[in-house]
């Protein structure tokens, strides 16, 4: 029984996708200078409202 096995140590046959580790980026407002952490890129500024303002920092 897989459960068994799975308790007992022994890995299970079935192979399991390993998760890919995405890291954080930083954004910056052009215009106010704000910035946010996040994976994907803000729709507009968290502080400011303005839209298309946020672009990556190097």
């Amino acid at each position: 029984m897989v459960v068994n096995r799975l308790r007992a140590g022994v890995s299970s046959p079935y192979k399991q996708k390993e998760k890919e580790v995405l890291e954080m980026a930083v954004f910056k407002c052009e215009k106010c200078g704000a910035t946010k952490e996040g994976r994907c890129k803000p729709k507009k500024c968290p502080s400011c409202g303005e839209t298309g303002t946020m672009k990556k920092e190097s």
